[in-house]
């Protein structure tokens, strides 16, 4: 019999599962450079590949920036990329049979698609999908800015002075190797890319493990460990272990190939997975003093502010707008947060911060009542334009045909967000010629009043009522907190807040230079589809297709799960692009804004988070201090 290291890959890593389990371990994982071997010997077909992007390219076109993408404004902070030209060189380079692996390829494609340097644009490709490399280490970045080990910063903040911040990675400054490695992280700005890879234990909060993104990827880092040189001199070594990214799977696959047929191709793997939404309630944050209030999720809680000075100062933190936890979260969050607000003015607040740190959207009714919460008579904008493709034409020529009154392209052509109305669908298709590309008329992405009701709320919307009637606080007693990360609802709730709202941000973090960082460093856009919602688009307008020349083109136009050879899930783009009110051309996307203040984090802030409302208290209305910007 071979010795183990002459062994397949996947075959000692299905032996080693196999030993895992008569020992009933609680945790498997493996040695990292042996599970991206494994990950590497899974074989490429080239018709298959060539195939596929051919297919997945029919979702990419109806992401919304790729004609932005290609040539930003110069404001625009990450570089440009022209993603249809990179799918095109992968299929070219798939059928002569470029790609050693399975896994080779979908690195390839992902890669690309990490350079949008967008949230609402990712994939989970399949090879992906089942392990995830990780390394022990915690990294933190505390001000002046240095990297420290996480367990480091809480001896620190304790007095305990015998720590070193970490002066190089593997031979390169800690600094330079994680902006090179934050390129690729699904942020526009490049602050908050940086504050992605590192550890917060705010994360928890939610549900979410508090490691950064340096710390755990599905890419394999191309290395076996982290050599960590501290500035005194000491050093350490971290290896780099796989863990299956769904363990309850086992793994029983002695050959790449026999993990390709089991992973992969179609017919023998799961094609989509939509991700489910926990309905089990989360304890209290631990790293939190106790709320004033709080839901049984932790999307939304409470606080007043204890220390002497800011006896006047209320906290919401809101780390996410994911509030579908159950078919009520949605009118209990919108409950939950009028009383909150109505029992901190009645206990004497007069100023209130919205902490949105973390926060990567979620339901978007739900960040619009809270802006209407707080501005109560301001109505809400909703502009947003989308590519105007051949599949957008012939999706629109099917469904133009149908009852007004039941047509959702009419819907979005006259709608109480806007203040035209579109006449026909010839109309809202355009096309308007915008940075090199075809765009629609400024449309809608949805009509407010049919979209608002008791269950799904937006104040003074369909039947739900206005409460309170009057703005419970002031514009400069409101204060928004970020990291950067603000994205998709989180970003629609902020860019109401501030340029309509007029309420000052503060965001934490970033890159260690001085000077200013965007609060709202995440997408912007409007309305975000998975690989399932185009599929549905299409079939829906089949349905309605009036000849079977049209039926025909667009079955050709449209991605068919059928006719992809691999599988994928955890897909996603941007479907319509968002615009501010006098701003037609560029996308929301593209517009640099910075906030008006920032500051980095400290070694309090790390250790207790509530710490940044102090600080940012202090700082927005008494007047410490920035280091970028200006209240």
């Amino acid at each position: 019999m071979n010795s183990t290291s002459q062994q397949e890959p996947c075959l000692q890593i299905s032996i080693q599962y196999d030993q895992f389990t008569n020992a009933n371990a609680t945790e498997f994982s493996v040695d990292g450079k042996l599970a991206a071997d494994c990950l590497l010997s899974m074989p490429f077909d080239a018709r298959n590949g060539s195939q596929f992007v051919g297919e997945f390219r029919k979702f990419i076109e109806w992401q919304s920036t790729l004609d932005v993408l290609r040539s930003p404004p110069p404001e625009y902070l990450s570089p440009a990329t022209d993603i249809l030209g990179g799918l095109d060189l992968i299929q070219a380079n798939a059928a002569r049979g470029g790609y050693s692996s399975q896994y080779e390829f979908d690195s390839t494609v992902t890669t690309l698609l990490q350079t949008a340097n967008v949230d609402h644009f990712s994939a989970q490709l399949c090879s992906l999908s089942i392990f995830s490399f990780l390394v022990d280490l915690e990294l933190v970045s505390i001000s002046i800015p240095q990297i420290y080990l996480a367990n480091d910063a809480h001896l620190l903040s304790e007095g305990k002075a015998a720590v070193s911040p970490v002066a190089t990675i593997n031979g390169q400054f800690a600094v330079d190797m994680l902006e090179q490695l934050s390129s690729s992280q699904p942020f526009q700005d490049p602050d908050a890319r940086y504050n992605q890879l590192l550890y917060w234990p705010s994360r928890m909060v939610v549900g979410q493990e508090p490691l950064g993104a340096f710390s755990t990827s599905t890419l394999w880092p191309e290395r076996k460990q982290y050599d960590i040189q501290f500035a005194n001199g000491s050093s350490i070594q971290k290896d780099i272990i796989a863990k299956l990214a769904s363990p309850d799977d086992g793994f029983d696959y002695p050959t790449g190939r026999s993990l390709l047929e089991g992973k992969c191709l179609v017919g023998t793997s799961s094609t989509s997975i939509s991700p489910s939404s926990s309905a089990t309630p989360r304890p209290d944050p631990s790293v939190y003093p106790e709320p004033e209030l709080r839901d049984d999720y932790n999307l939304i809680s409470g606080y007043y502010l204890d220390e002497e000075d800011l006896q006047d100062v209320a906290g919401l933190f809101i780390p996410t707008f994911e509030t579908d936890s159950t078919e009520t979260e949605p009118a209990d969050f919108a409950n939950l947060a009028t009383q909150f607000v109505n029992d901190a003015i009645n206990a004497g607040k007069t100023k209130i911060i919205i902490d949105l740190s973390l926060n990567l959207g979620g339901i978007v009714n739900s960040g619009y009542d809270l802006f209407r919460l707080f501005f109560p008579s301001q109505s809400i904008y909703a502009a947003s334009r989308f590519r105007a493709t051949e599949q957008a034409n012939l999706t629109g020529t099917a469904l133009a045909s149908l009852n007004p009154t039941n047509n959702a392209t009419n819907q979005e052509a006259c709608s109480n967000s806007l203040d035209w109305c579109l006449a026909s669908w010839s109309e809202v298709f355009g096309p308007v010629d915008q940075f090199g590309g075809n765009m629609s008329a400024l449309v809608s992405p949805q009509d407010m009043n049919t979209q608002s009701r008791p269950e799904l709320p937006i104040r003074d919307y369909g039947s739900v009522a206005q409460t309170p009637t009057t703005a419970p606080f002031t514009p400069e007693n409101i204060l928004l907190i970020t990291d950067g990360s603000c994205t998709s609802t989180c970003t629609t709730f902020a860019e109401l807040t501030k340029n309509l709202g007029h309420v000052k941000s503060i965001v934490f973090g970033g890159r260690p230079h001085p000077g200013p960082m965007q609060a709202i460093g995440g997408s912007k856009g409007s309305q975000s589809l998975g690989l399932d919602g185009i599929v549905s688009i299409g079939q829906t307008a089949m349905q309605y297709a009036p000849t079977e020349e049209i039926r025909s083109r667009l079955d050709q136009a449209f991605p068919n799960y059928d006719r992809l050879p691999f599988s994928v899930s955890g897909t996603n783009l941007n479907f319509k692009s968002a615009y501010r009110p006098g701003e037609d051309v560029v996308p929301l996307q593209f517009v640099y804004e910075k906030a008006d203040c920032r500051r980095f984090y400290t070694f309090e802030n790390v250790v207790r988070p509530a710490s940044i409302w102090v600080d940012a208290a202090r700082t927005v209305w008494g007047g410490t201090g920035c280091v970028g910007g200006e209240i």
